[in-house]
């Protein structure tokens, strides 16, 4: 947050998150980040957005810690990791696509391919599906290809099969076979 530590001086706009405010420029933010263009655009003005001098933005929903790592991201492309911890980074991730950081995500998604294994690897197939991971998505479809046999006979998967969609099992099971053929493909061509 070394970064950010000017923003006392050049802060136009002040987040009330938790019990904590924080304070930004409006221009960064817009420059740099879709969602925060939107909301504090006169154009597309959200109702978050106006608020008389001395105001501020009340955040709800978003943790201090992951709203803070999200200001870090947007000021200096770092973010403090908290815990190096699979769950700190998927819920950094969801953030970062509610926020509509793109590379943000990927940043997430670099960090959590070291938690794929047999037990987690269709629960993060699963979250970086709804969320826009599209690197980690496609890691966790090439392990599922590498594993499948031990996969597929997993409580897991017979789990997932019973809970979710079939369109959704379909998509999976379809990128499963891509991602094999291609597979196939290069290794006949070596």
């Amino acid at each position: 947050m070394n970064q950010c530590k000017n923003l006392d001086e050049f802060y136009d706009i002040v987040f009330l998150v938790e019990d904590t405010y924080i304070k930004a420029n409006s221009l960064i933010l817009m420059t740099r980040c879709p969602y925060f263009k939107s909301m504090l655009s006169t154009k597309y003005a959200f109702s978050e957005s106006v608020f008389r001098e001395g105001g501020y933005i009340n955040v709800q929903g978003v943790p201090k810690s992951f709203f803070t790592c999200i200001i870090q991201y947007i000021y200096s492309d770092h973010f403090y990791i908290q815990k190096e911890e699979a769950e700190f980074f998927i819920k950094l991730m969801i953030y970062a696509d509610y926020f509509m950081l793109p590379r943000l995500i990927d940043i997430c998604s670099s960090y959590l391919k070291q938690f794929v294994n047999i037990k987690t690897v269709l629960s993060i197939l699963l979250i970086a599906h709804a969320h826009n991971a599209e690197q980690l998505e496609q890691y966790c479809v090439n392990y599922f290809a590498l594993n499948e046999k031990e996969i597929m006979e997993s409580r897991d998967w017979r789990h997932l099969k019973r809970q979710a969609q079939e369109s959704l099992i379909q998509v999976f099971l379809h990128r499963l076979r891509s991602e094999q053929e291609e597979s196939y493909v290069q290794i006949a061509i070596h």
